[in-house]
């Protein structure tokens, strides 16, 4: 769990980064709503397709925006080093990149993550 906490904050600072954020690294755990998105996208789109809408069932929103728990926290041992792995994929392919477009696109085509590639082309 301690390397899934320090590659999340990294996560979420490349993000910052690539879209070009001015957020603060005392604020870093106040994230723009689309945040959530992105991760689900990048994150658990990964896994196989019954995962999130199983996660997002055990894990309803508590009010708008936010969840009781985070939802690694369901995952067992052997989707949580999955989860490590999709992360640390995820930020050693945004640290080659320059901005959020180019991430996706590259991440997209090395991963298999759906995203509308063509727009951008």
């Amino acid at each position: 769990m301690v390397l899934w906490v320090k590659t999340g904050w990294e996560f979420y600072r490349e993000i910052n980064r690539l879209n070009k954020w001015d957020i603060p690294e005392s604020e870093l755990y106040l994230k723009p709503p689309i945040v959530g998105k992105y991760t689900n996208e990048i994150i658990y789109g990964r896994y196989p397709k019954e995962v999130l809408p199983l996660l997002q069932n055990l894990n309803p929103y508590v009010r708008i925006g936010y969840r009781y728990v985070k939802h690694f926290q369901w995952l067992t041992e052997t989707g949580q080093k999955q989860l490590e792995g999709f992360i640390k994929d995820s930020v050693d392919t945004m640290k080659k990149c320059n901005n959020w477009n180019e991430f996706r696109i590259r991440y997209a085509r090395e991963f298999g993550v759906p995203f509308q590639l063509s727009i951008f082309s």
